[in-house]
């Protein structure tokens, strides 16, 4: 017994003394992934506090990245709840509003509002099942206080009436934002070997670029996405009540903020003039005037299971 100890304790310590002899400047870089198709390829960027980012066309992923032995092991943030829900208070409604985002993509969902002294737990499909053409925004109007909302997924194709269920307690807030998040099987972690002059993935040999040879303004563009969550726990809308983009943090300093109205107001509202450098035209800049925080709920019970289905869906979304 003692031998097999031994072996083992040699075995994992001399894995964790060769972690701590990787020299991680010859990691740190740029690894590029070439294609055959018209979108192009993509490309890994390594930064040197251990996180990354993965561009292709159409999307960009982040995550972490640590030494495994002789292997790096790549993890991307992945939000693994199947529906993200926000909440406001917002005096001006008389009734309480819902905001579906991102529910044309991955398998049909179906919801059920839990409402003051009204049980039903029928759950109603958000889309009808022929979709096939949308148009923004998609908001649902119901007359009273939420107290719950409860959403449901297929489990997947082959799950007959298996449903992933989530449910919220919205606690009468009566201004809610509910993102999907169908599953992502295409994000996952992966691995590569360390090699003298590159990294090996999947057998082939990327060779390394140097992290100078992205222009200054990426490198800035890439350091603000890697912190980014995939969902952030406060969104912000503006003062046309659109949504924030949250790529590069909101400097919250430089806003007052009204507590009874839950809002923040830009304190200096005087426009930046800017010059393209490209075109050279003139344009003015300005952050937002108002934000209107939404803070995420976290999830009150997480289950697997069936659902019983009401007829019809929330909204009609079809091209003849």
């Amino acid at each position: 017994m003692k031998y097999i100890f031994s072996f083992l304790f040699s075995f994992v310590f001399s894995g964790f003394i060769f972690s701590q002899m990787v020299d991680t400047s010859k990691i740190v870089g740029i690894y590029y992934f070439p294609s055959g198709n018209p979108e192009g390829g993509s490309s890994l960027i390594v930064l040197p506090d251990h996180t990354f980012v993965q561009t292709y066309f159409g999307g960009m992923i982040n995550g972490t990245w640590k030494v495994e032995a002789n292997n790096i092991s790549f993890k991307p943030y992945v939000e693994s709840d199947p529906f993200v829900v926000y909440v406001r208070k917002t005096d001006t409604l008389t009734n309480t509003k819902i905001s579906f985002e991102g529910f044309e993509n991955g398998m049909p969902s179906y919801v059920n509002f839990k409402l003051n002294k009204v049980v039903s737990t029928k759950m109603k499909r958000v889309f009808n099942e022929d979709a096939n053409c949308f148009s923004y925004p998609y908001e649902y109007e119901v007359k009273g206080i939420i107290e719950e909302i409860h959403l449901a997924v297929p489990l997947g194709h082959w799950h007959n009436n298996q449903f992933n269920k989530v449910t919220f307690a919205v606690d009468n807030y009566n201004d809610i934002v509910i993102m999907n998040n169908p599953v992502k099987s295409d994000i996952t972690q992966f691995v590569a070997q360390i090699q003298a002059n590159g990294l090996q993935f999947n057998g082939k040999l990327v060779a390394r670029k140097e992290l100078q040879d992205i222009g200054e303004e990426d490198i800035i563009f890439i350091k603000a996405f890697v912190m980014k969550k995939p969902f952030e726990d406060t969104i912000y809308k503006n003062e046309e009540h659109f949504f924030v983009d949250q790529t590069f943090p909101i400097d919250l300093k430089k806003y007052s903020y009204n507590k009874k109205a839950d809002r923040y107001v830009l304190i200096d509202q005087s426009k930046k003039t800017q010059i393209d450098e490209e075109t050279g035209i003139e344009y003015y800049e300005r952050s937002p005037i108002k934000l209107l925080p939404y803070r995420r709920l976290n999830i009150k019970n997480k289950l697997e299971g069936t659902i019983e289905v009401q007829q019809g869906s929330l909204f009609i979304a079809k091209c003849d």
